[in-house]
């Protein structure tokens, strides 16, 4: 009668990302207090010339070893199995155990163009492990295909130069980035998708593809 109208509910879907944009942004959080922690992922870092103020700005991690230390470390701060499974950052097997879907990795956050955490990238330093890179799952917040890792850092850049530079890897961006070559993208290996396309022909007028000079970057 009044002509207000009532504001809509919260769908349950609406919920559900919310509640995987707070576990991520927790579990980054986790991941940069465990990264401070490790000589072994400090000295790698180093190693690659990465500095600490860079590694502050794109939040770089470290999952340790043991098996269920973020699983813990989230269910005292009121997070269900269930929503941390959503999230991605934790698994279930079929004997139904829980466990850290990263363990003994670096671990790069990745962004939403408003620099939300939105997924994980780990990289493991042991060559003896196993698979080299693991990615977080497809979630209701991260789809792989539509997201280029550091272009929520490098989009003015890109839009100041009219042209991009395609790489492969985290540390590839980071390494040109902290070395003043800010038009860069990363597909997070070698998948250049038509999405990605899509997204970066809103910024650039030109593309430079610089993979590495293996046979899956030829």
């Amino acid at each position: 009668l009044t002509g207000y109208q009532l504001p809509e509910k919260e769908s349950s879907r609406d919920g559900a990302s919310k509640d995987i944009s707070v576990i991520n942004e927790n579990a980054a959080y986790f991941f940069q207090n465990q990264f401070k922690a490790s000589p072994t992922a400090v000295d790698y870092v180093k190693s690659r010339g990465i500095t600490a103020e860079t590694c502050a700005e794109f939040k770089i991690g470290w999952a340790p070893e043991h098996w269920d230390l973020f699983l813990k470390n989230a269910k005292e701060k009121g997070f269900s199995e269930d929503m941390l499974i959503d999230a991605g950052v934790v698994v279930k097997n079929d004997k139904g155990r829980v466990y850290d879907k990263f363990r003994s990795r670096l671990m790069f956050p990745i962004f939403n163009l408003s620099k939300k955490v939105i997924a994980f990238g780990g990289r493991v330093l042991d060559p003896e492990l196993k698979p080299k890179y693991l990615n977080s799952p497809e979630t209701k917040v991260y789809h792989k295909s539509e997201v280029l890792y550091g272009l929520s850092h490098t989009k003015s850049d890109i839009i100041k130069q009219e042209s991009v530079i395609f790489v492969e890897g985290y540390m590839d961006l980071l390494q040109l980035y902290q070395s003043g070559i800010r038009n860069v993208v990363s597909v997070s290996g070698t998948a250049l998708t038509s999405d990605h396309a899509k997204i970066i022909k809103r910024y650039a007028k030109r593309a430079f593809l610089v993979f590495d000079g293996d046979e899956a970057g030829v």
